[in-house]
């Protein structure tokens, strides 16, 4: 028997064990909490079973490590202990807190933050390498670039995103930034009318204010906005309050670049569809643009 061999064997399932756990344990200080399936998504995308999460789970959880409690769809739902959270400081220097109450607090926003976590998942599967994101968890606690938008965009409190999206980009002679944002809006629930045509202003704020860009530091610059809209009925209030608002205040906006940049992302598709390309396959939407007197070149035609 060769038992060096056999040695590093077991040293290297060791390392991959602890390592393993270290990632858990990282995702949850990113998100705060997360379902299970989450856990697989966010650290073995790549794999068809959430078998890697399961166990991985279920040693920290013996470690007293993480906890966990069952969400609203019925879903284990996990967070970080105070002993998880010293772990995360300790090993990985990160500034990870836990939350005393998580086993009693109530989950009122639980399903429109399983979507914002799920735009992120998404958005990291669909660019690789070059993709980034901030969660809703990293907003809220400071822990991202952008905390609201600019307060004269939108009202005196400043909008919030519920997700950050970023991409990496060279610098060419149309692309002077190396990093693009997107600004992430779940609809998970019908808003009333007033709180939604305020959200769709502060969208078309957000993207094209003046006709100019907001730039994120000297590198950086707010590319898209994400809506996430898991019911078809959320698409069709969204592409008409904003061709509304555009037919109102075409004069301040620059129309083409909205359409071009406002994104519309169905949980599960594979890649999201902007409003242009939205509006493109519905007639009626095609009318009421011209009927507001707004205008873009057609998409070339496949």
């Amino acid at each position: 028997m060769n038992t060096m061999n056999t040695t590093g064997r077991g040293l290297d399932n060791r390392v991959k064990g602890h390592l393993n756990q270290q990632k858990v344990l990282k995702a949850l200080n990113r998100f705060g909490w997360l379902p299970m399936r989450q856990v697989h998504m966010a650290c073995w995308s790549g794999e068809v079973t959430p078998r890697n999460a399961q166990r991985y789970l279920a040693q920290l959880l013996e470690l007293k490590q993480v906890t966990w409690k069952v969400g609203p769809d019925g879903s284990r739902v996990f967070a970080l202990t105070s002993q998880g959270a010293r772990r995360v400081r300790i090993e990985l220097g990160l500034d990870a807190t836990h939350d005393a109450d998580f086993a009693r607090r109530a989950m009122p926003s639980y399903f429109h933050r399983c979507l914002a976590n799920d735009v992120g998942l998404w958005w990291s599967r669909l660019h690789g390498d070059t993709a980034g994101y901030y969660t809703e968890h990293e907003i809220v606690t400071g822990r991202a670039p952008i905390s609201s938008a600019p307060r004269y965009m939108t009202d005196p409190l400043g909008k919030v995103p519920d997700a950050l999206l970023t991409l990496e980009r060279p610098v060419t002679a149309d692309n002077p930034y190396t990093k693009w944002f997107a600004w992430v809006e779940v609809e998970f629930s019908d808003k009333p009318k007033q709180e939604h045509a305020h959200m769709v202003a502060a969208l078309c704020d957000i993207l094209a204010f003046g006709k100019q860009r907001w730039e994120i530091n000297s590198d950086s610059v707010m590319r898209h906005a994400v809506v996430v809209c898991p019911r078809a009925s959320h698409e069709y209030q969204l592409v008409e309050g904003v061709l509304q608002f555009l037919g109102a205040n075409s004069a301040n906006y620059d129309v083409k670049y909205i359409v071009q940049h406002l994104v519309i992302w169905r949980p599960g598709a594979e890649e999201g569809v902007t409003l242009m390309e939205w509006i493109e396959e519905k007639q009626a939407f095609l009318t009421l643009r011209d009927k507001l007197r707004l205008w873009w070149p057609a998409l070339p035609k496949e």
